[in-house]
């Protein structure tokens, strides 16, 4: 049996420092290198990683391109006009990116992107008519589905287009209107997108 002396066993899984002890990385019951916790999301440390088992936005540099999936959802109940085509309040980002300022979606790199966009609305006994649209750059639409709700339970709308987008000014935002004769309420609706291309 030939024995291999600490230091050089150390150096070779470069968990070795020029001062005894420093450096070394310790090892679980499992026998796995367990991690400082403080020095996850720090400088010159580890990422943590969110709920999703991404990095977090926050911890990401700036110049580091973001190309990965992205969700936004309402994050309360929207009061919607009758026949007024209003904006759908995005709010409490899920996952990714969002302006939610403005309440849009603005990729900063160009390619084509799947976008998926539902609404959840609330009971209405009158059945009237329900728009949802996509909108790219403030004008015209790229998609939009009208129809009937039904009288009774909630109603969901919802439809996927591929937009291409130049990843510098495009832009993207969604779109309700409802015809009850009163306000209604829009209960939550979600964006999401994701370049494939």
């Amino acid at each position: 049996m030939k024995w291999i002396p600490l230091e050089r066993l150390l150096k070779a899984v470069g968990a070795y420092d020029s001062e005894w002890g420093k450096g070394v990385a310790s090892l679980n019951n499992a026998g796995a290198v367990e991690q400082d916790p403080a020095s996850r999301g720090a400088a010159n440390g580890v990422a943590s990683l969110d709920g999703w088992g991404e990095i977090p936005d926050s911890e990401i540099p700036d110049n580091i391109i973001r190309i990965g999936s992205f969700c936004d959802a309402v994050s309360a109940t929207q009061s919607i006009p009758n026949s007024t085509a209003t904006k759908i309040q995005f709010a409490s980002v899920t996952v990714g990116s969002f302006d939610t300022v403005n309440h849009r979606f603005k990729p900063i790199v160009g390619g084509t992107y799947e976008v998926t966009i539902y609404s959840v609305w609330a009971p209405s006994s009158t059945g009237d008519d329900r728009l949802l649209r996509l909108q790219k750059n403030g004008a015209g639409w790229v998609r939009q589905i009208l129809e009937d709700a039904p009288t009774v339970g909630v109603f969901i709308h919802s439809f996927t287009a591929l937009v291409v987008m130049n990843g510098t000014t495009d832009y993207l935002e969604g779109y309700v209107s409802q015809s009850s004769g009163a306000a209604m309420n829009l209960n939550s609706s979600y964006f999401i997108a994701r370049k494939i291309d």
